[in-house]
């Protein structure tokens, strides 16, 4: 991981892991569509990560949601084994 989140990015994720669109995401947070955008590019970078699936995935290491026993299951083991080490 290249760089700790902001508090927004901290945000920002939380929302995007719980499946919300960007526009859903600016509503909830009070920002336009393009920063909620730019905020979860800047997450990416930070976290190694190249989509929402890893995004969740990342959320659900930080303790920022939570994955129930078959959404854990469902991850496959090589997905769980390459993703980075998350520091919070």
């Amino acid at each position: 991981m290249e760089g700790r989140l902001t508090g927004r990015e901290i945000e920002v994720l939380t929302l995007a892991a719980g499946g919300l669109t960007y526009k859903e995401i600016a509503t909830r947070l009070g920002i336009s569509t393009r920063t909620a955008r730019n905020h979860l590019t800047h997450i990416y970078g930070k976290m190694g990560i190249h989509d929402r699936a890893g995004a969740a995935l990342c959320a659900v290491r930080l303790g920022l949601i939570e994955a129930s026993p078959a959404e854990a299951r469902s991850v496959p083991a090589a997905v769980r084994q390459a993703s980075p080490p998350i520091e919070a």
